[in-house]
């Protein structure tokens, strides 16, 4: 939420993303076809985008999967490296989608063939017995919109030499990134995203924000 509001912000229309909340393991394994045509939405309505963002979890562990229409591929960005048999489903809904898409925009993909799934892109790793995945895949995202330049395959490697090791610095970074944004866009009255709670609820009158309250629960 906050990326996407930035990429707008900055006129950055070369990323485009999938929300998390949508698109999720329980989705994935509950409502097939409901998550095909989301991803398929997605694509269609993001194709110009050179990459197309999603976060996702399962089993309590985050990644970031990147899809590349121009290049007809997939690169996962895994901290763990974990198996791709472990989130086969949502390949093959990416999959499934992606067949309908080039059906659809015929020229995409000359000839016609499956999306390559890239699992072994250089990417930052975690140490194994960690929690730090969700931090990663928010690093990736950082990089992906501070840079509206596909990096080459050799500048990146470089750049994964650089960044081996985490920095004090880089997570503040992140840390004040986010507090910065609840701040200014759910906690402030004239931020996008907030939302008075009490409204929510029905328990304070929109038109009458500042007068007495009679419900006792209040």
């Amino acid at each position: 939420m906050m990326k996407v509001q930035e990429c707008r912000k900055k006129g950055i229309y070369n990323i485009g993303f999938i929300d998390p909340h949508v698109v999720k393991e329980e989705s994935v394994r509950k409502w097939p076809n409901r998550t095909k045509n989301i991803i398929f939405t997605a694509m269609d309505r993001q194709h110009a985008c050179t990459f197309i963002l999603l976060p996702y979890n399962f089993d309590f562990h985050w990644i970031l999967i990147s899809i590349e229409i121009d290049r007809s591929r997939v690169v996962v960005f895994d901290s763990l490296r974990r198996p791709k048999e472990d989130y086969q489903s949502l390949i093959d809904i990416l999959q499934s989608a992606w067949a309908r898409f080039i059906h659809n925009h015929i020229g995409v993909a000359t000839p016609p063939s499956d999306l390559y799934i890239k699992t072994d892109f250089p990417c930052f790793r975690q140490k194994q017995e960690t929690n730090l995945c969700s931090y990663y895949v928010c690093e990736h995202i950082q990089d992906f919109c501070s840079s509206t330049k596909r990096m080459t395959q050799q500048q990146f490697d470089i750049w994964c030499m650089k960044e081996d090791l985490i920095k004090p610095e880089r997570i503040r970074a992140i840390q004040e990134s986010l507090c910065g944004f609840l701040l200014d866009e759910v906690i402030n009255r004239k931020g996008e995203f907030y939302s008075d709670q009490r409204i929510s609820v029905g328990r304070l009158d929109r038109n009458n924000r500042g007068g007495d309250n009679n419900d006792d629960d209040y």
